[in-house]
């Protein structure tokens, strides 16, 4: 068996964990220092914000240039975040007792 690390390279999977934990860390802290009702909000304002920026600052703008493919899976990603995020608070949490 050949172990690598050639996946720690890989454009896509770094693209993927930036995304997803990146925002997956920004609305717990938010849910942290704020509560269930901002979080909503936050992550509701996330997702129009995510796709402003995937389908039209990030296509338009950003270099190298995106393709669609690029855009979508960007975006993709950031709503992967907030469903993880909103199953540790409202699926995991109330099953944790400290």
């Amino acid at each position: 068996m050949n172990l690598t690390n050639k996946w720690m390279n890989d454009s896509y999977f770094l693209t993927a964990c930036a995304h997803s934990f990146g925002l997956w860390a920004i609305l717990l802290t938010i849910y942290f220092l704020f509560g269930t009702i901002p979080l909503i909000v936050a992550s509701s304002l996330f997702v129009v914000a995510a796709a402003v920026k995937e389908f039209w600052y990030d296509a338009k703008y950003e270099l190298p240039v995106q393709t669609t493919f690029d855009n979508v899976f960007d975006f993709v990603w950031y709503i992967v975040g907030i469903a993880m995020c909103l199953i540790v608070v409202f699926v995991v949490k109330p099953h944790i007792h400290l």
